[in-house]
């Protein structure tokens, strides 16, 4: 049996419908959350200060770190291959 609802200016709705697209936008904004997450995730840090201009980016291909000067402080490890320009 379908639902049937009559508003007060005679527009028939059909319930059942109206739960499925309720149902759709919840699914679709699950979706647009989880974009909007992915976004944040591809985190990019930019300074930018007269002629100094340094970057972290950080994304799922990858992390650039991109400077004037890069001090590392700590020991480093290093897995695979150095390039040199």
């Amino acid at each position: 049996m379908v639902e049937k609802y009559e508003t007060p200016e005679y527009e028939v709705i059909d319930i059942t419908k109206l739960k499925a697209e309720v149902e759709k936008l919840k699914k679709d904004l699950v979706i647009a959350n989880g974009n909007i997450t992915q976004l944040i995730s591809a985190l990019k840090l930019k300074v930018d200060k007269a002629d100094i201009i340094s970057q972290i980016n950080i994304s799922p291909e990858g992390i650039l770190i991109d400077g004037k000067k890069i001090h590392i402080t700590s020991e480093t490890m290093i897995d695979d291959k150095l390039k040199y320009k």
